[in-house]
């Protein structure tokens, strides 16, 4: 019989090994490429391409493509949606492979939360990140 241990490390492998098919098997990173490409330049500070939200993100791919939204997660997240919605999954997934450096045209920056009440976007989503010490994550096409 197998410690519970074990068994534990085994179901978060199968859980990283099914995140990383999903990813994968849809194109994910290319689609946000896509996203992100479509982001203003801002001409008047010449600072590059304009930062979107996780949130912005997932509200876009589900647009774009949303039998892809709905075969990674059926919740686009925001406030109430918990921690297995569309815009958790990115956030981590893209986050976690620009440090590895596998996504190396992308870059992530954080909008703080201070003095900062609410973080609404179209559809009725509120982002859960503007609470004390908590930041919003930012990504941007760096080319």
């Amino acid at each position: 019989m197998l410690s519970s241990e074990i068994i534990a490390v085994v179901r978060g492998y199968t859980a990283v090994m099914a995140t990383l098919a999903k990813w994968d098997q849809h194109g994910v990173a290319d689609f946000l490429r896509d996203i992100l490409r479509t982001a203003p330049r801002d001409v008047r500070y010449r600072s590059g391409r304009a930062f979107l939200t996780a949130y912005q993100l997932s509200i876009e791919l589900s647009n774009r493509h949303p039998q892809v939204a709905q075969a990674i997660t059926p919740r686009t997240g925001g406030q109430g949606q918990g921690p297995y919605a569309l815009t958790t999954y990115i956030a981590k997934q893209l986050s976690a492979r620009i440090r590895r450096g596998v996504v190396t045209d992308m870059e992530i920056s954080f909008l703080g939360s201070l003095h900062l009440t609410r973080l609404d976007f179209s559809g009725g989503l509120r982002a859960t990140t503007t609470q004390q010490n908590h930041a919003s994550i930012l990504f941007r096409l760096i080319r």
